[in-house]
């Protein structure tokens, strides 16, 4: 069973989406899909999972797949117990169960910049589309 929900979080906070996705969980929902708005939601057992939402900013909104880098980042994290759950454009979701499992991203300096880059390139590539409209 599946189910849709507004979400109007900032994909920039990550803290705030990670804690939501870990309630919805625990409530027996698990994230399959997201974008802006809407995100689409599994029916999961409830259990306690741990969320890293991520960004990828060198990915492009006019991908239909995702790009060779992504997929060894992916590989990655999941020979380190993290599951991809979504990803849209440049945002990466994982999550895994084990609460001791090392963290997708350790330096707060090279996060902060991949958050920025991605920023810039969304909120560009976002304006210039309404200037030309």
């Amino acid at each position: 069973m599946t189910k849709r929900f507004f979400t109007n979080i900032s994909f920039f906070n990550q803290s705030e989406i990670e804690n939501k996705l870990e309630k919805m969980a625990s409530n027996g929902w698990l994230i399959k899909e997201f974008s802006s708005y809407i995100w689409k939601y599994e029916k999961i057992q409830p259990k306690k999972l741990y969320f890293c939402i991520t960004y990828f900013s060198s990915a492009s909104d006019f991908e239909s797949s995702p790009t060779h880098e992504q997929l060894v980042k992916e590989d990655m994290c999941e020979q380190s117990g993290w599951k991809l759950a979504c990803r849209y454009h440049q945002i990466e979701c994982f999550y895994t169960d084990d609460p001791q499992s090392t963290p997708i991203e350790t330096d707060a300096v090279v996060k902060v910049n991949n958050i920025h880059k991605t920023f810039l390139k969304s909120t560009f590539i976002y304006n210039i589309s309404n200037i030309i409209i």
